[in-house]
């Protein structure tokens, strides 16, 4: 992982060496890091342009650096970016950090993974974010001049106020629905842009995503995307000194990646995590499916538990720190579950089935129920509002809370249709944003562990994945076609849910764990008293929380006082975002 903080100062004077002990002070907190290193470089001529950085050395990262120089010339990247070339994934030349010193007109359309690229010269800086949004980048602007990094907690100013309207997103789906950090003075760079800055602070932005639109209204070829995963599958891969690691469960997506690995001849350490309070815990239908497709795969697997002693139950505010420093303080503390507070010594390539709903209905596969649907912008915006936040059990919001979700709602799908999306298919877009505004943010929370390779997150692979009504309308077809191609024999085990009984022909798919539900012995308790217990005392402790402004208070004072073991569902997730809501620390500096 990285954490770098960029300064472009308009004004004449030195830097005065404030950057340097903000990353420190960061460094000093962040617990994930044994190497406490900050790393700096600035421009010769005239000292405007200052980066600063820390995080893992190159011994973690197979002797790979993130930093390039060359006279004037200075170069950053972060997360695991690949290059385009000729219609296949170059994974090597994309870890060369001296690849971007050369003009970016010779690698930043080809582009692809979860990445950041800085580029400095004697004219501009150069700052290219990716199109999925899986890296988010930050930006600052005061008197003195432009900060950015890929940690808010660098560049959000002293004293920031809170956004209602993101605070409000987080306690309505606990995330950020409009993507905005949770602190004004602080914004993020928009995903899939290439931002140049003039030394006296002239920005101006391209926008390098396929508009959704035009993504929408493509012919899906399913051979072209099982081409292209492979391909992507072999160069995320392709970094020398880092073990390849397979996130697997019992369902469907993840299944998918799995054969998309065999084919491109990877060979993974399996991973499944098991968590206190599933069914069966710690034999969860997950970790059986993914043990048995390991063994079928000829792959070692290994579960690995979160416990009821997990740091999120028992550290609860050493992880709302951990969430301040590498988030916008929009992501809950349910995202993080798994986080352990120690650092690592080892950091793999991780592939995973995250966003394969993409393919298979979107809101309708992920939340369930019927997908969104409207004759007008106000009537899809309804829609869309009753999905993220339904009405049983109550919102915790207010009016005034639900108004400024819903108007947010109302300005995207116009915004949309105004762009050429069909109506029908605003829907299927809100949800590829929320790979950025939820799933983004999130790894920020994981650098410190692994590199995330998400297949289905490809741009890319999105025109075979919802284009001609693909994702919303033909429900599964992507990743039925794609299965059935790459592993029929991996579709015959059984699925962990009757829900992931996504595939049409009985014989290729089934499910598993109707009779060991009815069976199992034991009744699964997650222990939530524990973020009950936190979230009581932050309500009690902050009476003047602007939390407070968009909640309704009478629902709120109802679930603190329900008994843990009566909290289930939708009141879980309710109660992990006001928890997070209401605890977090306040800003780094």
């Amino acid at each position: 992982m990285i954490a770098f903080l960029l300064t472009i100062r308009v004004r004449s004077g030195a830097h005065d060496g404030t950057e340097r002990e903000t990353l420190k002070r960061w460094l000093d907190r962040y617990p994930m890091l044994s190497d406490k290193t900050v790393h700096s470089w600035a421009s010769s001529a005239d000292g405007s342009v200052t980066c600063h950085w820390g995080g893992h050395s190159a011994d973690h990262l197979g002797g790979v650096r993130y930093s390039a120089t060359e006279r004037e010339k200075f170069a950053l990247f972060g997360g695991r970016p690949v290059l385009w070339r000729n219609g296949e994934a170059d994974g090597r030349t994309s870890i060369d950090p001296k690849t971007y010193l050369r003009e970016p007109t010779e690698w930043s359309q080809d582009l692809d993974g979860r990445h950041v690229v800085v580029r400095v010269d004697n004219r501009t800086v150069h700052v290219q974010t990716d199109a999925a949004g899986l890296l988010p980048v930050y930006i600052s602007r005061n008197a003195e001049g432009i900060q950015i990094s890929n940690m808010a907690a660098l560049v959000t100013p002293v004293g920031a106020q809170t956004r209602p309207r993101a605070l409000a997103g987080l306690l309505a789906g606990g995330w950020s629905i409009t993507g905005e950090p949770l602190r004004e003075g602080v914004e993020r760079v928009v995903p899939g842009t290439a931002t140049s800055i003039s030394r006296d602070g002239v920005v101006t932005t391209a926008h390098l995503r396929t508009d959704y639109a035009e993504l929408l209204a493509a012919v899906p070829d399913y051979a072209e995307a099982e081409r292209l995963m492979t391909s992507l599958a072999r160069a995320f891969a392709d970094w020398p000194g880092r073990e390849t690691q397979l996130a697997l469960t019992g369902g469907r997506d993840s299944r998918v990646i799995a054969a998309v690995l065999r084919k491109a001849d990877i060979t993974p350490a399996v991973v499944t995590n098991a968590f206190a309070g599933q069914v069966g815990y710690p034999e969860t239908g997950d970790v059986q499916a993914a043990r048995h497709l390991s063994m079928m795969l000829g792959w070692e697997h290994s579960a690995t538990k979160t416990r009821e002693t997990a740091a999120v139950y028992s550290r609860t505010h050493s992880v709302l720190e951990l969430l301040q420093l590498t988030s916008a303080q929009t992501t809950s503390l349910t995202d993080i579950m798994d986080v352990d507070l120690e650092p690592v010594n080892s950091l793999p390539i991780l592939f995973d089935g995250v966003a394969g709903e993409i393919g298979r209905g979107a809101w309708t596969a992920y939340l369930g129920g019927e997908c969104p649907t409207g004759q007008t912008v106000d009537e899809m915006a309804a829609s869309l509002f009753e999905k993220i936040t339904p009405g049983s059990p109550p919102a915790l919001l207010n009016g005034d809370g639900k108004a400024l979700i819903y108007d947010w709602l109302r300005e995207f799908s116009r915004e949309q249709t105004d762009r050429g999306v069909a109506l029908a298919d605003i829907p299927e877009v809100l949800h590829l944003e929320r790979q950025a505004s939820w799933h983004g943010p999130n790894l920020s929370n994981r650098d410190h562990r692994e590199d995330t390779a998400s297949l289905y997150l490809s741009p890319r692979i999105w025109p075979h994945m919802i284009g001609r009504g693909g994702g919303g309308h033909v429900d599964g077809k992507f990743n039925r076609t794609l299965l059935q191609s790459l592993g029929p024999d991996l579709a015959k085990i059984p699925y962990e849910t009757a829900d992931a009984s996504w595939l049409q022909d009985n014989s290729v798919g089934a499910t598993m764990n109707e009779e060991r539900r009815r069976n199992t012995h034991m009744i699964p308790v997650e222990p939530i008293g524990a973020i009950l217990d936190v979230a009581r005392t932050a309500a009690h402790s902050h009476s003047d929380h602007p939390a407070w402004d968009v909640l309704d208070r009478k629902r709120v004072v109802e679930l603190l006082e329900r008994d843990p073991e009566q909290i289930r569902g939708v009141e879980r997730y309710q109660l992990w975002s006001l928890a997070t809501a209401l605890a977090m620390p306040e800003g780094l500096r």
